[in-house]
């Protein structure tokens, strides 16, 4: 392991690479020097040296010697912040980081911020708006299947490949009694006793085998008594296409299996009692014929 000495830095890295250096950052670089009013507030600064890399990001050319507020109209207004950030590096040598849109130039900014000298400060950035725009879709994507899974009147669970939960919508909350935070991270069997449990379990390995949706009759025991569901469960997938999970969307179709059941019931007591018609019927038709004879007999008779 080399060991550095100072005298070993100096050879290496002399006063004059460090502006080389900044010249050829992939970052921006401004130094700055922190206009303060009588008050001590941060109310402007001057760019005294920028990097090439700069003037690409901010899509300003020769903006050295120029006040903020000149050469960015409105910066004032839209980012106090900055002015807060760069006014405690300046004054007290207090470094930072932010995130930051700033209005003026339509763009996201990161930027970490420190200070060479009292009164001024120098800050590195990077433009970030393409990573906040993808940010701010996945975060619309998000609240679209949040707000779909809240408004579906059935239950909705989301669960990774060791079955443990990742999301569960409102209507499925009210059936467990579980908030979605309560339930992230544990499994069928925190839930429901095991045999019940190992069904629901199977289904979703049938899933997980297949790669492919399915629908099964599952029940479930609640305060009001046991539920039979019809759930569809299917792969959860990432845009690789790689399976991580299971989901499953259910329907409650208990009143319909009950009234499925007290039909099927009715349907074989009123083949019962058809067959004992049937058989009356019949005895009936016996009972007229014998009657038949007897008459006949006692005519003969006379």
């Amino acid at each position: 392991m080399i060991n550095y000495t100072n005298d070993n830095k100096k050879e290496i890295f002399s006063e004059t690479d460090y502006p080389l250096l900044i010249e050829n950052m992939l970052d921006g670089y401004a130094c700055c020097k922190m206009i303060f009013n009588i008050l001590g507030q941060p109310v402007d600064w001057i760019y005294v040296k920028v990097n090439k890399k700069f003037e690409e990001l901010v899509g300003i050319k020769d903006i050295e010697g120029k006040k903020a507020s000149d050469a960015i109209p409105g910066i004032k207004e839209s980012n106090q912040e900055l002015f807060d950030l760069y006014g405690k590096a300046a004054k007290n040598g207090k470094a930072g980081k932010i995130e930051t849109y700033v209005a003026p130039l339509k763009k996201w900014f990161s930027v970490s911020v420190y200070s060479p000298k009292k009164g001024y400060f120098a800050a590195v950035f990077n433009v970030i708006t393409e990573e906040k725009e993808r940010e701010k879709k996945l975060q619309d994507i998000n609240k679209l299947l949040k707000d779909v899974m809240d408004n579906c009147p059935s239950p909705i669970f989301l669960k990774d490949l060791d079955g443990k939960f990742l999301a569960i919508n409102s209507a499925l909350e009210k059936m467990l009694g579980m908030s979605n935070e309560e339930i992230k991270g544990k499994t069928d069997y925190d839930i429901a006793d095991k045999k019940i449990a190992d069904y629901w379990r199977d289904n979703d390995k049938k899933v997980i085998a297949s790669g492919e949706a399915i629908q099964t009759e599952e029940s479930a025991d609640f305060k009001d008594g046991r539920h039979i569901f019809l759930a569809n469960k299917f792969p959860l997938k990432d845009a690789d296409g790689k399976l991580y999970g299971v989901g499953a969307i259910s329907h409650d179709i208990t009143e319909h299996k009950n009234a499925e059941e007290a039909l099927k019931e009715r349907t074989e007591e009123l083949e019962k009692m058809n067959k004992i018609m049937v058989g009356r019927e019949v005895r009936m038709d016996e009972m007229k014929k014998e009657m038949a004879e007897l008459i006949k007999k006692c005519e003969e008779e006379k």
